[in-house]
């Protein structure tokens, strides 16, 4: 159900979501030992506000997930809004479960199959223009990770956005700095984003990825006549500063000590 955008219910729910997103992916990580901790800790209140209260399944909204190592907050969130059983969820990384690592066929709590890096905007495009064109309604969310950024065939996306003006597809890129060789800007500067984003024909604009209400309103915002573009600027350790030291956080593990720091970090964001 969507709220009014006034209404602290929803962002109430959104935080608690939020919580339980980083919480879930953080005891997933410690009990198989190694996991994409930190796209859960960049990406918690993205997913939450979309799925609380900006997507609207009764108008036929759906969400596509590009970045495929995401999949684990992705889950997590379903849990904590009860579309996906914790029994359920505890198969992650178990033979025979749909929830894989880095997942492939039917992913729960996404349209389409999760496909390497770059192919997931490409999807949700095709998709959006097809709505179009048989005169369906819903509106198209999409995930994107900024190292998508340094894909070709992802500006290749862009610029059918900016030509088609597909009003009905909204673009949230997680820009976290990280990526698996470390941080994006060293790797592969991809700033200013905004700026090249409005260059190729969208409406975009820059957020603080982890305000609840700046989510939700810049997705409102929108000028209805271009593809709405938010650049979210995030933080790989949100909620577990115990992280802030580590160089590399794409892919997480812990020793005992530090994963009972991690834990009392999250205890200590909940209570605040």
């Amino acid at each position: 159900m969507r709220h009014a955008l006034d209404n602290q219910d929803w962002h109430r729910r959104a935080q608690a979501v939020a919580h339980d997103i980083r919480s879930k992916a953080l005891e997933m990580t410690i009990a198989r030992g190694m996991s994409y901790l930190g796209q859960a800790c960049s990406a918690a209140e993205i997913l939450s506000a979309i799925h609380v209260q900006s997507m609207d399944r009764g108008r036929g909204d759906g969400f596509v997930l590009s970045p495929s190592h995401y999949a684990l907050p992705l889950w997590a969130m379903l849990v904590a809004l009860g579309e996906l059983s914790e029994d359920e969820f505890n198969t992650f990384q178990q033979d025979g479960s749909p929830l894989d690592l880095i997942p492939s066929g039917e992913v729960p709590g996404t349209i389409f199959s999760i496909g390497s890096l770059g192919q997931g905007l490409s999807q949700a495009v095709g998709l959006a223009l097809a709505r179009r064109l048989r005169g369906e309604q819903g509106k198209i969310f999409v995930l994107v990770s900024d190292g998508e950024l340094q894909e070709g065939q992802t500006w290749e996306a862009l610029m059918t956005c900016g030509h088609y003006q597909l009003v009905n597809l909204v673009i949230l890129f997680d820009l976290n700095d990280s990526q698996v060789d470390g941080s994006v800007d060293r790797v592969m500067r991809i700033d200013p984003v905004v700026e090249k984003l409005q260059a190729f024909g969208l409406d975009a604009a820059e957020i603080d990825g982890h305000d609840l209400h700046a989510i939700a309103n810049a997705i409102e915002a929108g000028d209805g006549k271009r593809t709405r573009a938010i650049a979210c600027r995030t933080c790989i350790w949100k909620g577990i500063p115990s992280l802030s030291h580590r160089e590399k956080l794409h892919m997480v593990s812990f020793t005992k000590d530090e994963a009972e720091l991690a834990r009392n970090d999250l205890a200590k964001g909940a209570s605040a």
